[in-house]
C-alpha cells in the first residue's frame, strides 16, 4: 500500500534537488525502494558538500557526516534543516514516526523518540536519541531492523548482539536485524571471528581467507567442555541460525546443542562429532566449506578415457557428472562421446548427466527456451541410453539475483519440465544446478527431487547467507587436476550426499551404473523370477490344493519386501499362502539369492517396481474383467486404487493447482514431482493389467514367459510393452466415454461392500459424500489426460 508520508518525502526530494548535478528525480508513488534510498543518499551528500554524487554511502560520505558528530537537536550546520529532513524522510521510509508526517527541518521530540526506537531495533542503546553516522548509513538502506515474516527471533537476537558488540570497529557496519540470513549477515560473522582472533581494523576484511582460517584452527575449537570463549560460542550459534538450524542464540555449548551440531554435520556430510571444529566452522561461514574435505563425486568437461576414468576411481571418486550437449562448434568439447558412458561405467564409476547450452546470463532464461532445452535434454539422454527416472541437471550458471528468479528462472524450469514430459521415450527428472538460493527456490516451486549446488562460487550473492538446499545431491566445492600416466584431467570436486539426515529431503541421487538397451539389463530379474516360479512348481506338486505356480510366484513377489501384505490387501487380491512363503524364503536363503524386484523397461529405460505389479496382477487374475462401468477389485488393485489415492492427496493439499484435473494431469505418472501415483505406480498398474490378461487369455502361460517376453530387450513376447497404454486403454475401456463412466463409478456405489470399505479407508479423513461431483469428474479427466498423452506417443 502506498504510504502518504513516503510520498511527501519523494515529492520534497524532487522539489529540492531536481537540477542538482548527479541527482536523479524519483517516482512519487509512496513506495519505499532503493530508488528513494539512493535519492536520499545523494541529497545528503549534496548537503555535506560532496559534489561527485553516488548511490553508495561510502567512506567520503561517512567521514563528512561523522565530522558533525551524532546528529541531534543541538547539531549545528549551515544545511542542518535539510539534513534533518533527509533523516526524518529516512525514518518514514523505515516505518518510524520521525515527525508526524511533516518535513519541518527540526529535530523534534518525535524524531528523538523515533531514533531511540530505531537504535533499540538495531541493537544499540537508545541513549539520548541522537543519530550516529553509522546508524544514519544503515537508515539509508533497504535493511530492515524489525523481525520480518519468515525471520527467526533467535537470529534477530544474534544480529542485534553483533551490532552492539562490534559497532566501534571501523570496518563493521550495522547489519539488518530482521531475523533473516543474508550476504551482509554472513560477512558480519566473519568480521566477528576476525576480531575475536585479534585482527586489527586495518587487517579484518570480512573474507574467509587463510589468516581467518588459521585463526579459527588455533582458537575456534568448541566442545561441551570448552571453558570461556563466550563470544566464539555466540558467533557459532549465530552461524548455525544463518544456515537454517533451529537453535537458540546462546553463549554456551551444551550437550543438547552438541546434538544439534551433529545433526548439521550429518546434513552437510561432515564427521558427526558434535564439535565446533574447523570444518564445521568452514561449512557455516562459506558456501564451499573446507574444500579439502572428502568428496566422492566430481564433474568434468573433459571426455574420459579408460585411463582417465580409472585414475578418477583410484583417486577415490565414485560418481562423475558429464554433459549431454555442447554449446560450441567443437563436437568433442564437454559433451559425452560415443562409447564414453560405457567406458566410465566399466571403470566402476556412476554417472549423472548435466545439461548446459550456455545458461550464463539472465536473457537466456525464458519458458520457451526451457521447453526447447527440456526436449533436447530428453533426446540426448535417450541417445546415450540413460535410464528413465535419471535426474538431468539444468544449469543456471551465473549469480542470479533473487528478484530475477520469479520472472525468468522459474518460467524456464516450467518449460524444461514440460519439454521433458512431452518428449517421446524415456521420461527424465529435472534437477537444477545453481546457487543455493536458485536451487532452493526452483526445487520448492516445482517439487524437484535433487539439486546440484554451485557452492564453489563463495562470493555469489545467491550463496552467501543462504542455507544448503534441503534436497542437495551434489555440492560443488573445488577445482583440481587428477594426474594419470600421460596426462591429467581437470575436475570439480563434488560432495555426494549419501547419508540419512532427517533434515534432508529427496535422498541420494545415485546416478546410473547401467544403461538400458542391453540384452542383459533385466537378466538378474528374469533369473530371480525363474528361480521363484520353479520353486512354486515344486511346492504345488507337494501341495496340490495350493494355488497355481504362477499365482504362488506372484504372491511371494507381492510380499517379498514387506509391502502389499495384510488383510486389506488380501481382501482385494486374495490371500498369501504362508507355508509357501516360508518354503521359498528358505530356498532363497539356501541358494544365497537376493530378490530382484525392479524391472528396467527395455523400451523407455523406466524403472518399474515388481511387487506393486505383482499385487495388481494377482488382483486382476482373481477377478477378471469387470461388468462395465462398475469397477471391480481387480481395478482397485491397480489404477483404481491409485486414482482414489491421488484424489485423497488433492483434497489434503492441492499444491496450488486450480482443480483436481490439473492436479491429476500433473502428478499422475510423474517422474519429477513427488506423487502417490508416480510413473512407477502407473507403469506397474498398466503392465500388471496387461500381463494378467495375457495370462487369463492363455491359461498355460507362466510368469517367467510373460515377463521375459515383455522385458528382455526387444519385447518379443505376447505382451508388447512398447504399446502398453494403447493395449491397456483398448482392453479395459475402449473409449473415452468408458474411462469417464468407470472412473466416476469408482467413487460411487459398486455393489461390493468390500470396495466401499477400501475406498473409505483410502480417502480418510475425507468423506465421499462431501466431495463434489465436479471434483470427482475432474480427477477422472486428469487420469484420462495422462493416458491419452501416453497413447499419443506410442
Amino acid at each position: 500500500m502506498s504510504d502518504p508520508w513516503v510520498q511527501n518525502v519523494q515529492q520534497w526530494l524532487n522539489d529540492t534537488y531536481t537540477g542538482v548535478t548527479g541527482w536523479d528525480p524519483v517516482d512519487v508513488d509512496g513506495f519505499t525502494g532503493w530508488e528513494t534510498m539512493y535519492a536520499l543518499t545523494k541529497a545528503l551528500q549534496h548537503e555535506l558538500g560532496i559534489t561527485a554524487l553516488s548511490n553508495t554511502f561510502g567512506p567520503a560520505t561517512l567521514t563528512a557526516l561523522s565530522a558533525l558528530g551524532p546528529i541531534g537537536p543541538s547539531t549545528t550546520h549551515q544545511h542542518i534543516a535539510n539534513i534533518n529532513r533527509i533523516l526524518v524522510g529516512g525514518l518514514y521510509c523505515k516505518g518510524y514516526n520521525g515527525g508526524n508526517g511533516q518535513l519541518t527541518g527540526v529535530y523534534s521530540d518525535f524524531t528523538v523518540i523515533a531514533v531511540q526506537l530505531l537504535r533499540e531495533d538495531v541493537g544499540i542503546a537508545p541513549a539520548d536519541g541522537t543519530m550516529p553516522a553509522k546508524v544514519f548509513k544503515g537508515l539509508l538502506t533497504m535493511d530492515a531492523y524489525r523481525l520480518l515474516p519468515g525471520g527467526s527471533s533467535a537470529l534477530r537476537d544474534a544480529q542485534k548482539w553483533l551490532n552492539d558488540t562490534y559497532d566501534l570497529r571501523s570496518a563493521f557496519y550495522y547489519i539488518p536485524t530482521d531475523g533473516l540470513g543474508s550476504r551482509n549477515v554472513l560477512k558480519a560473522l566473519i568480521y566477528a571471528v576476525q576480531y575475536e582472533g585479534g585482527m586489527s581494523d586495518s587487517v579484518a576484511n570480512g573474507n574467509f581467507g587463510p589468516a581467518t582460517q588459521t585463526s579459527l584452527q588455533t582458537n575456534g575449537l568448541l566442545t561441551t567442555g570448552t571453558a570461556g570463549k563466550e563470544n566464539y560460542k555466540r558467533i557459532f550459534h549465530a552461524a548455525m541460525l544463518v544456515n537454517g538450524q533451529r537453535v537458540a542464540f546462546s553463549s554456551t555449548f551444551t550437550a543438547e546443542f552438541a546434538e544439534q551440531v551433529a545433526e548439521f554435520q550429518e546434513f552437510v556430510q561432515l564427521v558427526t562429532n558434535g564439535e565446533g571444529d574447523f570444518r564445521t566452522w568452514a561449512s557455516l561461514l562459506q558456501s564451499k566449506g573446507d574444500p579439502e574435505r572428502p568428496a566422492l563425486g566430481c564433474d568434468t568437461a573433459t571426455p574420459l578415457t579408460a585411463v582417465s576414468a580409472a585414475a578418477l576411481y583410484a583417486a577415490g571418486y565414485r560418481i562423475v557428472g558429464r554433459y549431454l550437449v555442447t554449446a560450441g562448434s567443437d563436437p568433442t568439447w564437454k559433451v559425452l562421446q560415443p562409447g564414453e558412458l560405457q567406458t566410465i561405467l566399466a571403470a566402476g564409476l556412476r554417472v549423472f548427466p548435466i545439461f548446459q547450452m550456455t545458461g550464463d546470463t539472465l536473457t537466456y532464461f525464458t519458458e520457451a527456451r526451457g521447453f526447447v532445452d527440456g526436449q533436447a535434454a530428453a533426446a540426448a539422454a535417450a541417445s546415450f541410453f540413460f535410464l528413465s527416472h535419471t535426474t538431468v541437471y539444468f544449469a543456471v550458471d551465473y549469480d542470479a539475483q533473487d528478484a530475477e528468479v520469479t520472472p525468468r528462472i522459474l518460467p524456464y524450469f516450467k518449460g524444461v519440465i514440460r519439454g521433458l514430459r512431452e518428449t517421446p521415450g524415456p521420461i527424465y527428472q529435472a534437477g537444477v544446478y545453481g546457487t543455493r538460493n536458485v536451487c532452493t527456490r526452483v526445487s520448492e516451486e516445482f517439487g524437484l527431487i535433487h539439486s546440484f549446488v554451485s557452492d564453489m562460487s563463495t562470493g555469489y550473492s545467491g550463496n552467501m547467507g543462504f542455507p544448503l538446499p534441503a534436497n542437495w545431491a551434489f555440492d560443488q566445492i573445488h577445482t583440481i587436476s587428477v594426474p594419470y600416466n600421460g596426462g591429467s584431467v581437470a575436475i570439480d570436486r563434488n560432495v555426494w550426499y549419501r547419508s540419512d539426515s532427517p533434515q534432508h529431503v529427496g535422498g541420494a541421487d545415485m546416478g546410473v551404473d547401467t544403461i538400458y538397451g542391453t540384452s542383459d539389463v533385466n537378466g538378474p530379474f528374469i533369473e530371480w523370477i525363474s528361480f521363484v516360479e520353479n520353486r512354486a512348481v515344486q511346492y504345488h506338486a507337494d501341495h496340490p490344493n495350493s494355488a497355481s505356480p504362477r499365482v504362488l510366484a506372484l504372491q511371494y513377489a507381492r510380499v517379498a519386501e514387506g509391502r502389499y501384505q495384510g488383510i486389506a490387501y488380501d481382501n482385494i487380491a486374495g490371500g498369501v499362502d504362508s507355508g509357501w512363503v516360508s518354503y521359498v524364503e528358505g530356498q532363497i536363503a539356501d541358494a544365497g539369492i537376493t530378490p530382484v524386484l525392479t524391472i528396467i523397461d527395455p523400451w523407455t529405460g523406466a524403472g518399474i517396481t515388481f511387487d506393486h505389479m505383482a499385487y495388481t496382477m494377482q488382483s486382476v487374475l482373481a477377478h477378471g474383467m469387470p461388468v462395465k462401468p462398475a469397477p471391480n477389485r481387480g481395478d482397485i488393485g491397480g489404477w483404481g486404487g491409485d486414482l482414489i489415492t491421488i484424489l485423497h492427496d488433492y483434497l489434503s493439499d492441492n499444491r496450488g493447482y486450480e482443480n483436481s484435473e490439473a492436479y491429476g494431469a500433473a502428478l499422475i505418472g510423474s517422474s519429477m514431482l513427488s506423487s502417490s501415483f508416480s510413473q512407477d505406480d502407473l507403469l506397474a498398474d498398466v503392465d500388471g493389467y496387461n500381463l494378467a490378461f495375457a495370462m487369463i487369455d492363455d491359461s498355460n502361460l507362466d510368469l517367467l514367459t510373460v515377463t521375459a517376453g515383455s522385458y528382455q530387450s526387444g519385447g518379443t513376447g505376447p505382451f508388447r510393452t512398447r504399446r502398453r497404454f494403447t493395449e491397456f486403454y483398448d482392453s479395459r475401456f475402449g473409449s473415452s466415454a468408458e474411462v469417464d463412466a468407470s472412473g466416476k463409478q469408482l467413487f460411487r456405489d459398486t455393489g461390493d461392500p468390500t470396495l466401499s470399505v477400501v475406498r473409505a479407508g483410502i480417502l480418510m479423513p475425507h468423506v465421499l459424500g462431501d466431495i463434489s461431483d465436479a471434483t470427482i469428474e475432474d480427477v477422472v479427466n486428469g487420469f484420462q489426460d495422462v493416458i491419452d498423452r501416453r497413447r499419443s506417443v506410442e
